[in-house]
């Protein structure tokens, strides 16, 4: 029995061996070589593996803290850990805190455990300085014991770092050190010529990730510019590992079945100590015929797109600028404030007053023209009072000045001479004023009728006088002035107009050779003449949309993608709803029509001439309707709501138009003339932040000597050599 017992004992202990060794194999390395000092409740070490490795080869670091278990339980806080610092290497923290269960001593310990991975970034003895611990310890296990505050320091560590071995280096070798592998993709599994695809090689593996380069790429059948890079990296292992992407942004410039290249990616495997390539399969794929026509060796496509046609000269040119549209459309709304404001007084009811007294005829007898008026003629005035009142009252109206002013004599006669009244005029008037002024008073009888009549008649006579010699009204005066100022205003325009039909006609003339010029060149298929001709008629004609549209035309068909960018910008945003432009448009990179090149479908031209009309129309309601209003007549409900809307529509209108103009200008824009890399400063050997692409169009947000600040169709912000722009404004280079 003893002797089974022990045979099983012996087959139990072999079967949990290969357990025991893994999980031994699974503990920090730091625990199995530190020796743990036994007079300390805390110990604290610190240890760096392998201590000899090469450039850029990881190392780990690692640092212990371990605490006896009657110390577990003393410690008032967590210990604060001051970590070393750390030069000419790269470091990344690796799976945060670990708690292990140590033996040591014959005692058990709670050790905690920080890794960092290191990467040195230069050969040499590298010597990292000790890492400091403090912590507290109460010297009872009383939670209002008194504590006592102690500090450790680990070990220093030391690595020699050497240099990658010169035997067997490949000559395309741009320093990797890692386990990696290499693959290759693309973002579409067909393309045409002119369409651009993006190209992807993802580099995966062990290592420091970040620093892996991006390799060459060369291409016979597209061009390539270098693309955006991807880095992911997981430190949650032991082991650094992760995968960087590098893309590159290929156009197509034959058709046929191509292949990628077969990308090889050379690296240092340190683990094996020699170097080692891994290889990228080609990816094969067909490319399509493109709407480009090729001008290769001569040979020309039959797929040309078609020309624009247009009566040269004619123009539709915008309504208004921007600074004339402002001023119309704040004097529309004056006529009807100025009557809110101040208001349109009614006729009064002495306006009629020198009416009656001309109703007086005097050349009969008195009584018997009163026996013959018709019940419809005005009445004449009855009493001598009547006739002052209706004097003063015309008099003030025709001097424009108040009635009160004419009841003080030298008031009166200052302001009849102010008037350019004569002295002779004026010495009459006041006779007459006084002779009303004593008749007023008189008792009524038949004889103060006559009296009466006779006072109406001179007062008639006199107020003709002063009428024909004193000064116009400023109201007449106004209108009068507004008349010459419209007259000779009418005149400018019609001669302006006119000026401009004759300039219009010239340039016509002018241009019509370069047209007829720039077709018959183009359907014989000389493409390059055809595009320098619609160029130089653009440079006459620069907002003419059918000109700009068939020198983009001309220009993709001669293979220059840079000048149809420019020409087709231009003309889509000066005719934002043509389909054919859309379609043309569709024909480029999507950094040459998205983001920052993206168009707006907005008629600003025919909403501006809506709003400029519906403004126009319902201030000339609001008007009408205020005008009635001081009128004391009724207007509809209908009539204001109309007019309300009619404003309220044309305000929207207006700034849909002004939304669309700021958003159709090309203040700002630049078209990349050649594949550029953007960088994150305005030096040569700054960091990449992606390329930019021929054709790409961007916007200026900076500019110093020799380079840009660009803003990407994606989103992207870079530095780009000014050199390599041009202006969508115009056909010159930066």
């Amino acid at each position: 029995m003893r002797l089974l017992r022990a045979l099983v004992a012996l087959v139990f202990a072999v079967l949990c061996l290969p357990v025991h060794e893994r999980l031994h194999a699974q503990s920090p390395v730091i625990l199995r070589r530190v020796r743990v000092d036994p007079d300390r409740l805390v110990d604290f070490h610190a240890i760096v593996s392998p201590e000899t490795l090469y450039v850029n080869q990881q190392a780990t670091y690692q640092v212990a803290v371990l605490l006896d278990a009657a110390a577990d339980g003393r410690l008032p806080r967590n210990p604060e850990y001051l970590p070393p610092e750390l030069r000419g290497l790269l470091a990344y923290d690796l799976g945060g805190q670990q708690r292990f269960t140590h033996q040591a001593n014959g005692k058990n310990y709670t050790a905690y455990v920080f890794q960092k991975a290191l990467f040195p970034l230069a050969t040499g003895t590298i010597t990292i300085p000790s890492p400091q611990l403090s912590y507290a310890l109460r010297l009872t296990s009383s939670y209002f014991s008194r504590e006592d505050l102690h500090t450790l320091k680990a070990e220093n560590a030391t690595i020699v770092v050497l240099p990658l071995p010169e035997a067997g280096r490949p000559a395309d070798y741009g320093g990797a050190v890692g386990v990696l592998k290499a693959a290759v993709q693309l973002d579409a599994t067909s393309a045409r010529v002119g369409d651009p695809l993006v190209l992807t090689l993802r580099v995966s593996g062990s290592g420091n990730i970040k620093l892996l380069p991006r390799p060459t790429l060369e291409l016979e059948w597209a061009t390539s510019v270098q693309g955006t890079e991807r880095l992911r990296m997981d430190t949650s292992s032991a082991t650094v590992r992760g995968s960087k992407e590098f893309d590159w942004i290929l156009t197509p410039t034959r058709e046929g079945d191509v292949s990628t290249p077969a990308i090889q990616y050379p690296y240092f495997n340190p683990n094996t100590r020699a170097y080692e390539t891994t290889e990228a399969a080609p990816v094969q794929f067909a490319i399509s015929a493109g709407s480009l026509v090729s001008n290769e060796s001569g040979e020309k496509s039959t797929a040309i797109l078609k020309l624009r046609g247009h009566e040269v000269g004619v123009v539709a040119e915008p309504l208004l600028d921007r600074w004339a549209l402002l001023v119309v459309l704040g004097l529309l709304p004056v006529p009807a404030l100025a009557l809110l404001l101040l208001g349109v007084p009614g006729e009064e009811p002495e306006a009629a007053a020198i009416e009656k007294l001309r109703s007086m005829v005097v050349s009969v007898p008195v009584a018997a023209r009163v026996a013959s008026q018709s019940d419809a003629a005005p009445a004449p005035p009855k009493t001598a009072r009547d006739v002052r009142r209706l004097l003063l009252a015309s008099l003030a109206r025709r001097l424009e000045v108040g009635t009160d002013v004419l009841t003080d004599r030298r008031r009166t006669r200052r302001v009849l001479r102010r008037r350019g009244v004569t002295a002779e005029t004026t010495e009459s008037l006041l006779t007459r004023l006084n002779e009303l002024d004593v008749a007023s008073f008189a008792s009524a009888s038949v004889e103060a009728a006559v009296t009466t009549a006779a006072l109406s008649a001179q007062a008639l006579a006199v107020y003709d006088r002063v009428d024909k010699e004193a000064l116009e009204p400023l109201a007449q005066r106004g209108r009068k002035s507004s008349k010459r100022i419209a007259k000779t205003a009418g005149i400018v325009l019609l001669v302006v107009l006119a000026g401009m039909t004759s300039v219009s006609s010239l340039v016509a003339q002018a241009s019509g050779g370069l047209w007829a010029r720039a077709t018959t060149a183009y359907s014989n298929r000389q493409f390059v003449d055809a595009a320098t001709s619609f160029q130089d008629l653009s440079t006459q004609l620069p907002r003419d949309a059918d000109v700009l549209a068939n020198w983009g035309t001309a220009a993709w068909a001669a293979g220059d993608t840079v000048s149809a960018v420019v020409a087709w910008q231009r003309a889509a945003r000066l005719d934002p709803l043509a389909a054919d432009l859309r379609e043309h448009l569709l024909l480029l990179p999507s950094g040459s029509r998205d983001g920052v090149a993206d168009i707006p479908m907005v008629p600003v031209a025919a909403l501006g001439v809506l709003s400029i009309t519906l403004w126009a129309l319902g201030w000339m309601l609001a008007t009408w309707l205020f005008w009635q209003k001081r009128k004391e007549r009724k207007t509809s409900a209908v009539v204001n709501m109309l007019a309300l809307a009619t404003i309220m529509l044309a305000s929207a209108s207006g700034a849909t138009a002004a939304w669309g103009a700021r958003h159709l200008r090309t203040d700002g824009l630049a078209v990349v003339t050649r594949p550029e890399t953007m960088r994150e400063a305005p030096e040569a050997v700054a960091d990449a932040q992606g390329g930019a692409a021929t054709g790409d169009v961007v916007r200026i947000d900076e500019i110093v000597p020799r380079w840009a600040r660009v803003e990407h169709s994606d989103g992207r912000t870079g530095w780009i050599p000014s050199d390599h722009l041009t202006l969508l404004s115009s056909s010159s280079s930066r």
